[in-house]
């Protein structure tokens, strides 16, 4: 599915499949909207107790690809991901393992 209006529309991709609660997690994760927090499109059952998110494929990466691309910007990725941290806690959610992908 390829969402967007131009040239820098990014295609969905499932990332991640959980155990738990499906309507809870889904409707947490799906009405976040911060731009240091990574977007949740949908959320989808694929069996009794367990589901998969579907968030944007970004094309250039992963974070710690691009901080080594752009090594004057780490300070700043570091700064956002902090604030991305404490929107999520400022909302009460939580979180799992964070970390970035090589």
């Amino acid at each position: 599915m390829r969402v967007g209006r131009s040239a820098k529309a990014f295609y969905l991709a499932v990332v991640k499949v959980f155990g738990g609660n499906i309507q809870q997690a889904s409707s947490t994760w799906t009405d976040l909207r911060y731009p240091h927090v990574h977007v949740v499109c949908q959320a989808y059952m694929i069996q009794a107790g367990s589901f998969t998110i579907v968030t944007p494929l970004y094309l250039d990466g992963s974070i710690m690809q691009y901080g080594d691309a752009h090594p004057s910007e780490k300070f700043h990725l570091i700064q956002d991901a902090a604030s991305g941290l404490a929107y999520l806690h400022s909302r009460g959610t939580s979180h799992g393992n964070i970390k970035g992908v090589a």
